[in-house]
């Protein structure tokens, strides 16, 4: 360029919004633990063993871009998509 051109960076993507074509909107920042949405607790007190404990309202918000989703995991085989489905369909 010319160096004229301001550089504006594109926002990354999450998985759905590479599939979905969703537009990204920002989200505000928030201190989650200011906020009392999480809080860190400690296996028998031992700080090596941390817990984080959502709100079920973040949790929600965490899982909904998911809830149409369905991961297969096929460990770096070829199968077809009427295997696969037939696969699936004997599972459930």
């Amino acid at each position: 360029p010319d160096g004229d051109e301001e550089y504006t960076p594109q926002p990354r993507l999450n998985f759905k919004q590479l599939f979905v074509k969703e537009v990204v909107t920002d989200r505000p920042k928030v201190d989650l633990i200011k906020e009392n949405l999480e809080r860190i607790e400690y296996e028998e007190g031992n700080k090596l063993k941390p817990r984080v404990i959502l709100a079920d309202s973040i949790l929600e918000g965490l899982c909904a871009p998911w809830k149409e989703f369905f991961v297969v995991k096929l460990l770096g085989k070829n199968i077809g998509f009427t295997t696969m489905h037939d696969r699936l369909a004997r599972a459930w």
